[in-house]
């Protein structure tokens, strides 16, 4: 038994950073299901999708996570999607959603919205972790995106500034929802952790990964909570 994960190369230590892929690299690695790693540059990703014959996600663009599941030939985009194939496929391994996809999509719908400014925040800095390769496709579409040149796409000053206070405004408002479960319970779901966490940790590890500068306050906010959250996931973000 073996799926293949598709993901995107750097030069960072240990290669991956990619905020979606971490969430199934997580889930593959919580379930202790085989797997390995199939990495893609930016503008290779469609056409190798297409070639595999991957459903493109959310706005028809063909993205990553995909995973092949060569045991039952299966191809699944979309991390939660994923998420919902591997507790369906593999019943006997520990449940990323125990109640079904509805509540790990709502939560996701609350949480994303919470951290909106990050995207935006972490496209320069994460533009020279990038190989090469990459360097054309990923400026071309961020500047589209953003409508600037990338350097202008935040750069240090006041508009980073509130940009950063937003995302602390947000993640103490996710804080203060998840302390209502009480000291003893530190999940979205209580005791036990699930792919909430998961959604949560791939996008904190995002930016310890590209900007060791910009975690560092991070790190210290709401009692210390996300670098907890990043501790308790790490054994599961293990490259294979």
């Amino acid at each position: 038994m073996t799926i293949t994960l598709y993901d995107i190369p750097s030069t960072v230590p240990g290669s991956a950073f990619s905020p979606n892929v971490f969430k199934t690299r997580m889930a593959l690695n919580y379930k202790g299901l085989s797997h390995k790693t199939e990495w893609v540059e930016f503008p290779n990703i469609a056409p190798r999708m297409k070639e595999l014959g991957a459903s493109p996600t959310e706005g028809m663009q063909y993205t990553v996570p995909v995973i092949h599941d060569h045991s039952t030939g299966k191809i699944i985009s979309d991390s939660l999607d994923i998420a919902q194939y591997l507790d369906e496929t593999y019943p006997d391994t520990p449940r990323l959603l125990p109640s079904g996809p509805g509540i790990a999509a709502i939560f996701e719908s609350f949480f994303l919205p919470s951290i909106m400014p990050l995207p935006k925040l972490m496209q320069l800095p994460e533009f020279p972790k990038l190989n090469p390769a990459s360097h054309a496709f990923f400026r071309k579409s961020r500047e589209e995106w953003g409508k600037c040149k990338l350097e202008d796409l935040l750069p240090p000053g006041p508009e980073r500034e509130k940009c950063w206070l937003k995302v602390k405004q947000g993640l103490d408002k996710v804080a203060g929802l998840l302390d209502k479960n009480g000291k003893d319970k530190p999940f979205v779901l209580g005791e036990q952790i699930t792919y909430a966490e998961f959604i949560m940790a791939g996008w904190l590890v995002w930016v310890k990964i590209i900007s060791e500068e910009d975690w560092a306050p991070i790190s210290t906010w709401n009692d210390g909570r996300w670098e907890k959250l990043l501790q308790m996931t790490e054994k599961y973000r293990t490259i294979c």
